[in-house]
């Protein structure tokens, strides 16, 4: 019998190296990865052998195969890698269960109260097997950074941690884009996990959830996608706006909704517009929305921003000084991802430099490349009077209450671009416009977006509109967007 941390004379050298570089490993994993993870999916891997550069590992079960290929795969490579001093590539089987303790010889000490791995074979199509989930580690409630538009979404997030399922569900959260929504859904999830490590935790994009369920309908698999959905104690769902449109995906959701609702799971929804704003969506499944509590991400204020850049900035291991972040915020953009970005370009450039990230530096590179962003952004009063500029039409015409069809067109044209550009409340852009409601504004707004699909001089009118006033965003708008035909 070979005790623990013993070798046997049929071990070769390089299966020996293997199992020394594995220690290594779990060692920097351990030191990576939230706790839970740690104890049950990287505990239970053992190494195989070691052949032809081809490290193989077995594991006890396919779903734990399935998760550490999915997200960990590329990190294990690089780092065993780098314990045996040359490059490898790794291959997980699913091992026997008689087979899987012996991974417990290799494993570095953990002081956690946490239950061992399932030895589940793989999964029925009827098992509560959950849907599989792609979270970063990073992305917490602890370096969330809380302002005042975000507030009453954290506070909410935090609180369905807590109790599951029941009196704030669903849980829908709203805002423009990079306000930290994705954010906020990894959090809740992380933090489910860190309270039971077993959950079966649903985290998928609303574009993702549409392709699946296609090819499931393709693949006459509707059975085994309905019960990945709904075998989860907490379901989160990211961008939901995507499939509004949708008429039978909307249809599938309504029905995971019930599901997961008369089984108690906890039900998060994050979307760029409010469910009253679903015009498009069957109303009953946009009420149900509205069941639980609804709370709203504005644009974070300068302060924030800077905030959270500094933030970002630590995790980096990036040094910034307040001021320099407080520049960057000022003259590069109000989107966080837009300045994450530019603070990792900024960082390798005065690397290559070799110059330290100065506000000149800064002054500089925003200039260069941020050249119309580092302008005022245009209000919606900026836009309506371009607008009324280029149709030759009064502005008090634009804002008013003609019904006369040119004039009608061009405010909707203008509600449009205030829509995308400023990415304002529909209430703030309604006052603007006579004090219109919000729903005489969304029709103005979907109005355009309708014609942008049939109507070749609509798209022409907003190309040069945008041109004008925000050049970035007729990429952003018309990338993905067909040109309507003549």
């Amino acid at each position: 019998m070979k005790l623990a941390g013993q070798f046997s004379l049929e071990d070769t050298e390089d299966f020996i190296q293997l199992v020394e570089a594995w220690k290594g490993v779990l060692i920097l994993l351990q030191q990576d990865v939230i706790s839970s993870w740690f104890v049950k999916f990287f505990k239970p891997l053992s190494p195989k052998s070691l052949s032809n550069a081809v490290a193989t590992f077995g594991c006890p079960s396919s779903f734990v195969k399935q998760w550490v290929e999915g997200r960990f795969l590329s990190r294990i490579e690089q780092l065993l890698s780098d314990e045996l001093g040359y490059s490898v590539s790794v291959e997980i089987q699913v091992a026997a269960q008689t087979k899987a303790a012996a991974s417990s010889e290799l494993t570095v000490p953990y002081r956690a109260s946490v239950p061992a791995p399932s030895q589940k074979t793989d999964p029925s199509p009827h098992s509560n097997e959950p849907l599989m989930v792609n979270l970063d580690s990073r992305l917490t409630f602890d370096n969330f950074i809380v302002g005042q538009s975000n507030r009453l979404a954290i506070a909410g997030a935090k609180a369905v941690t807590q109790k599951l399922g029941a009196d704030m569900n669903p849980l829908f959260i709203y805002g423009p884009n990079g306000v930290g929504k994705t954010h906020l859904l990894n959090a809740i999830a992380m933090e489910c996990l860190r309270l039971d490590p077993t959950s079966k935790i649903g985290f998928v994009s609303g574009q993702q959830f549409g392709e699946d369920f296609v090819r499931a309908l393709q693949e006459n698999r509707v059975e085994a996608f309905r019960w990945r959905n709904r075998g989860c104690k907490v379901w989160l769902i990211d961008d939901i706006q995507h499939l509004a449109s949708r008429e039978k995906t909307c249809e599938e959701i309504f029905h995971t909704y019930n599901h997961l609702r008369s089984i108690g799971s906890q039900i998060i929804i994050c979307s760029d517009r409010s469910p009253r704003d679903f015009h498009q969506m069957d109303e009953r499944l946009r009420t149900r929305f509205e069941w639980g509590l609804v709370v709203d991400i504005s644009v974070p204020d300068t302060e924030l921003r800077c905030a959270i850049l500094l933030s970002k900035a630590k995790q980096s291991g990036i040094e910034l000084s307040p001021d320099v972040a407080m520049l960057m915020t000022e003259k590069i953009s109000d989107n966080i991802r837009t300045l994450e970005g530019a603070l990792k370009t900024l960082h390798m450039m005065s690397l290559a430099d070799n110059c330290a990230m100065t506000a000149d530096y800064v002054k500089s590179y925003a200039e260069k490349h941020y050249g119309r962003r580092t302008a005022n952004r245009p209000n919606v009063k900026q836009i309506i009077d371009l607008v009324s500029r280029y149709y030759h039409i009064e502005t008090g015409e634009v804002r008013g209450a003609s019904r006369r069809g040119p004039i009608v067109y061009a405010r909707h044209v203008a509600i449009f671009l205030a829509r995308e550009v400023t990415e304002d409340t529909w209430k703030h852009i309604g006052s603007q416009f006579g004090n219109r409601d919000h729903s005489s504004v969304m029709h103005g707004y979907q109005k355009v977006e309708e014609m942008l699909k049939s109507e070749p001089k609509t798209r022409e009118d907003i190309e040069i509109l945008l041109g004008k006033i925000c050049p970035e965003k007729v990429s952003s708008l018309f990338g993905n967007r067909s040109r309507p035909t003549e």
